[in-house]
C-alpha cells in the first residue's frame, strides 16, 4: 500500500525478480502497463490481449464460456440455456468457434428476445480485437513455457469488462493447472485489483488460495477499496 508514485510497482518488481531467482514463479495482472520487459532484462513474459493474447471459445472451453457470458457479459438465464444448447450442438458436430455461433444466432429459429440478448453480447465480443477462431494464445503451453519468467497480464486501455474477462479467464486456467498438479505453486501480483474482479470472485480465490498454492500480492493506492477479508485473511 502506498500513494501514487511511493515506489509499489518498483518494490513489486524487486520481490518478482528476488522469487524467480528462487526458481518461483509469478504472474502479474498490470493494470498501467509497467511492467515492461526491458526493464527486467526479458525476465517478463507480456501478454497483451488483442496484440500477443488471443482468446476462443475451445481455448476457454464451453463451460467457462457460458460461465464468462453469464456473470461478466450479464447474458440473462433464458438466454445462457439458449446458448448452451447451441453450443452443445455445435461441439457434437465439431464446429465451436465464434464465427459458427454466430451463424446459430442469427439464422436460429427461437424467441426474439433471447436472440436480441446473444447477439449484443457476441457483438461484443467479435468487435473486441481479442477473441479469434485461428491463433488463439495456447495459455496451458505459455504457463509450461514462462517457468523461469514472470507472466505479465497487461490491461492497459481495456474496458473494465473485458479486463473482467481476461483476468476470468487467466485465473480459472492457473487454478485448475494448479488444482491438477500441472504447474507449480505461485504468487500473482494483482495491481489494484478493485477494478477488475468483484468481491465475491476474490474472496473464492483468497479462501482457497492456501489449499491449491496461490500467494496473493495486492497492490493499491487505495486500501480502502480492498475487501476486508484480504485483511482479515
Amino acid at each position: 500500500i502506498g500513494k501514487k508514485g511511493s515506489g509499489k510497482s518498483n518494490l513489486s518488481k524487486t520481490l518478482i525478480a528476488k522469487i524467480l531467482d528462487h526458481s518461483g514463479c509469478c504472474i502479474v495482472f498490470d493494470i498501467n502497463g509497467e511492467y515492461e520487459p526491458a526493464a527486467m532484462k526479458n525476465r517478463f513474459l507480456v501478454l497483451k490481449p488483442g496484440e500477443n493474447m488471443f482468446l476462443s471459445i475451445p481455448c476457454l472451453g464451453k463451460e467457462l464460456f457460458i460461465t464468462l457470458m453469464e456473470t461478466i457479459m450479464g447474458l440473462p438465464s433464458s438466454s445462457v440455456w439458449e446458448l448452451r444448447r447451441i453450443l452443445d450442438s455445435l461441439e457434437n458436430r465439431n464446429m465451436l468457434s465464434l464465427k459458427n455461433l454466430w451463424s446459430e444466432i442469427v439464422y436460429g429459429r427461437f424467441n426474439d428476445l433471447v436472440k436480441e440478448a446473444l447477439i449484443r453480447r457476441v457483438t461484443v465480443l467479435r468487435e473486441s480485437g481479442f477473441f479469434r477462431d485461428s491463433g488463439a494464445t495456447d495459455l496451458d503451453g505459455i504457463f509450461k513455457e514462462a517457468s523461469d519468467k514472470a507472466l505479465v497480464i497487461n490491461l492497459k486501455g481495456l474496458p473494465k469488462s473485458f479486463r473482467q474477462l481476461i483476468v476470468e479467464t487467466v485465473l480459472n486456467k492457473t487454478v485448475k493447472m494448479l488444482e491438477n498438479g500441472k504447474i507449480k505453486p505461485l504468487f500473482l501480483f494483482a495491481e489494484e485489483a478493485q477494478s477488475y474482479l468483484d468481491e465475491k470472485t476474490w474472496e473464492d480465490y483468497i479462501t482457497r488460495m492456501r489449499h491449491i498454492g496461490l500467494s496473493v500480492v495486492f497492490i493499491t493506492n487505495e486500501p480502502d477499496s480492498l475487501m476486508s477479508f484480504v485483511y482479515r485473511q
